[in-house]
């Protein structure tokens, strides 16, 4: 296991409230798209994307997917509960346990969303 010194993108983004940082997320959202990608080239669904799971290394130029504690090949996977996952990033196929790689870029996108400006998904909403 790959030892990141760095924090997770959570604290990133507390660190860099309110800053225009456009060109950051377009870069680590590529970084982060990519990983995804290799993962389902591999018929692997993370199933938990969130800021928390997202490493940034040190000097904030890479990012590193982690936490693939729940992660399953899509084959295997027949059903879930949905208290597993964390609910503002998860996709609505996932709470209903439909599972697919599609789950992946919902929470893909809600990462990108509050990354990109501050607004963390369903910010209204009581989860």
């Amino acid at each position: 296991m790959e030892f990141v010194d760095g924090s997770d993108l959570t604290n990133y983004m507390k660190a860099n409230e309110g800053s225009n940082h456009i060109e950051k997320v377009r870069k680590l959202g590529g970084q982060l798209i990519s990983s995804i990608k290799y993962l389902h080239e591999f018929s692997i669904a993370h199933l938990d994307l969130n800021p928390n799971n997202i490493m940034l290394t040190r000097d904030e130029e890479n990012v590193k997917l982690i936490d693939l504690g729940i992660s399953r090949r899509l084959e295997s996977v027949k059903h879930t509960i949905s208290q597993q996952f964390t609910p503002r990033y998860q996709s609505p196929g996932q709470i209903r346990g439909q599972l697919s790689t599609k789950a992946d870029i919902w929470s893909f996108g809600c990462v990108l969303l509050h990354f990109a400006t501050g607004i963390r998904p369903y910010a209204n909403v009581k989860i």
